[in-house]
């Protein structure tokens, strides 16, 4: 199930794109063995929620379904230190496009009280989208189909 979304932006470099693919065994959610479970992570463009320039920030996306934004790769270990969690659950919409020679993935979440936060993300090349495709999707699925009411399940 694909999603509408916000005001969020990743782009993977191409070096980047290498570490983002590598096993995770010590980076991602923390799972029953103390280790996190990343389905992956890497460098993505993000656009800024009022001041639209895009700007590089390293993201992690855990198996539980929570992706956590940084400023750089080298603050990822400390989650303490992550910029914002976004949630990747059942209420999140994300959708997959092409715009202007970026490869945008946006995705929408409830906000407390605010409506709808949108995040636009952005990748310069098709592999590392397909790549976050799969990986958002699975992250969703295996939240919709174990935490989501039955109703919400359909869409």
């Amino acid at each position: 199930a694909t999603n509408t979304n916000p005001n969020f932006t990743m782009t993977v470099s191409k070096s980047m794109e290498r570490e983002r693919t590598q096993e995770h065994s010590a980076t991602g959610a923390v799972g029953n063995n103390g280790v996190r479970d990343v389905l992956i992570e890497g460098v993505l463009e993000k656009q800024g929620r009022w001041n639209k320039c895009w700007k590089q920030r390293y993201f992690v996306l855990e198996s539980s379904g929570r992706m956590y934004y940084y400023q750089s790769e080298s603050s990822k270990w400390d989650m303490s230190q992550a910029i914002k969690v976004i949630p990747i659950d059942c209420e999140a919409k994300i959708t997959f496009s092409r715009q202007d020679k970026r490869n945008i993935i946006e995705i929408r979440v409830p906000s407390d009280g605010s409506g709808k936060r949108c995040c636009f993300l952005s990748t310069d090349d098709e592999i590392t989208l397909e790549k976050w495709r799969r990986c958002l999707t699975s992250a969703q699925s295996s939240i919709l189909f174990t935490t989501c009411p039955l109703n919400v399940r359909s869409w």
